[in-house]
Parts: structure tokens; C-alpha cells; sequence
């Protein structure tokens, strides 16, 4: 819990006890953090009285006389669960006896500096919870997302292994990939290549394109061809091609999906 704006605690306290200087000294993660009225009169001795009062866990006060120092009076600022949120404290610049009604005054601005200190950690917390509730709802989303592309991608292998399973020639494959990719994929375009005995890749089955251009029984290329098809094979995973003039005209550049067989 940072000190913001828990200053004007401390200068309603130096008016109220009539005291030159005032701070709120809030437990902070590894260190402290100091809130003091005027701005930056606080030193270190201050902050050690403060340190006193959160050891001893209730109101503490000093005179001022002799070797003690400053005339110091602290109260703690509690949470929720009676934990130590900090300390409002007053110095004097000389000897001072601290009457009931200062103690009391103290004690009263003391409640209401931690009952704002409680709002904003409960307001932290509110909006802590709210940003985990939407990272879970993000994560929730995106595993929706996945899973129903696991299950379509699934749902189109079962489809392919039913309309595969009686094709009698290379024709009618192509021609079922072509209606099984028509579904959901909706391209312009479905060619099918298979690699020779020769080691040589050769389309079969549809018309020829700038891509991929139809090749004879004496035409084909090898693995190490830059083009898409070519690509599949050698790497053993799916190719995205960005553009057709990449796929034109040079290396081409993919992200992967799916292995393919």
C-alpha cells in the first residue's frame, strides 16, 4: 500500500495538535514509504520514532525531555484483520506534554487515515480480481477457439477417410479433396502433387496454375524446389504461403500448422 495522497492526513494533524510537523510512515514492500506535512520535513529519526510505535503496536508518545529528542506522538494505522498498515505521527519542536485530548484528537485522525487506507487496499484488490477475471476469460476464449478448430480439423479427416476410402484413380482423390476443401476452406485452388519413384514431384488432377503448373508424365520437380508443394514434402509439415507472388517468385516465406503426410 503506496502513501498517496495520505499526506493531507498529516497536515490535518499539525493543525489539529497544533504541532510544526506530521507524517504518515506506511509499511511498504522491503521499504517504507513516508507521507509527511510539510513535504519532506520528515527525517530519519522521525521515521525510527515510527518504527518504535510499530513494534509496540499502540500509541506511544515522548515529552521531548532530555536525551529522548523531539516531542513525538504515534499512533498505528490497522487493516481489516487488525494488521499494521502504518503509523500517523506528530513531532514538536521542544519539550511538550501530551494532554488526553491530543492523544485522543490523534487517535481519532489515526482511524480515519486507516479506514482510507482499508478503501484503497480493497479498491486494489477489486481491480486485481477484475484483471485476473478477464485474463481467465481471455485464456477460456481462446481454448473455445482451439478446441473447435481441433474439432473441425477432426470432423474433415473423418470426412476425408469416409470419401477417400473408394476413390478408384488419382482423378477421383483430387477430385474429393477438391469438394472436401471446398467446404470450409473455400479456395480458389486445389492441386494435388505426388512424388515419383524417380524421386521427382508431378501434379495430378486439376487445371495448371501460375503456382503450380501442371507437369507431364516427362516434367516434375525435385523436393528442393522453392515452390509450396515442394516445401510440404521436404519439411514434413503444412506450408502458408502469404501471397502468390511470393510463391511466384521466390523462397517461400510460411508459418506452420499440421504435419503432412
Amino acid at each position: 500500500m503506496r502513501g498517496r495522497r495520505l499526506n493531507r492526513f498529516a497536515r490535518l494533524a499539525t493543525r489539529l495538535l497544533a504541532a510544526p510537523r506530521a507524517l504518515v510512515w506506511v509499511v511498504g514492500e522491503g521499504t517504507a514509504v513516508v507521507e509527511s506535512w510539510p513535504t519532506g520535513s520528515a527525517g530519519a529519526e522521525m521515521a525510527a520514532l515510527c518504527r518504535r510505535v510499530a513494534r509496540l503496536g499502540g500509541p506511544l508518545t515522548l515529552a521531548g525531555d532530555g536525551d529522548e529528542g523531539p516531542a513525538f506522538a504515534g499512533v498505528p494505522l490497522v487493516g481489516p484483520e487488525g494488521e499494521l498498515l502504518g503509523v500517523l505521527a506528530v513531532t514538536d519542536s521542544g519539550p511538550r506534554t501530551w494532554t488526553e485530548e491530543d492523544l485522543r484528537d490523534l487517535g481519532d485522525l489515526g482511524a480515519a487515515c486507516s479506514a482510507q487506507m482499508r478503501l484503497r487496499l480493497r479498491s486494489d484488490q477489486v481491480q486485481r480480481a477484475g484483471e485476473a477475471a478477464d485474463e481467465a476469460a481471455s485464456l477460456a476464449e481462446a481454448e473455445a477457439d482451439r478446441m473447435e478448430t481441433l474439432l473441425s480439423r477432426a470432423q474433415l479427416l473423418l470426412r476425408a477417410a469416409e470419401d477417400l476410402g473408394d476413390t478408384s484413380g488419382l482423378e477421383e482423390v483430387w477430385a474429393r479433396v477438391s469438394e472436401l476443401a471446398g467446404g470450409d476452406l473455400k479456395p480458389s485452388y486445389v492441386g494435388l502433387a505426388l512424388v515419383g519413384e524417380d524421386g521427382l514431384l508431378r501434379q495430378v488432377g486439376g487445371p495448371s496454375t501460375e503456382a503450380e503448373p501442371l507437369s507431364g508424365p516427362e516434367e516434375g520437380y525435385g523436393i528442393d524446389a522453392y515452390r509450396p508443394g515442394a516445401r510440404a514434402v521436404r519439411e514434413r509439415h503444412t506450408v502458408i504461403v502469404a501471397d502468390r507472388r511470393t510463391m511466384r517468385t521466390g523462397p517461400v516465406r510460411g508459418r506452420y500448422g499440421s504435419g503432412t503426410r
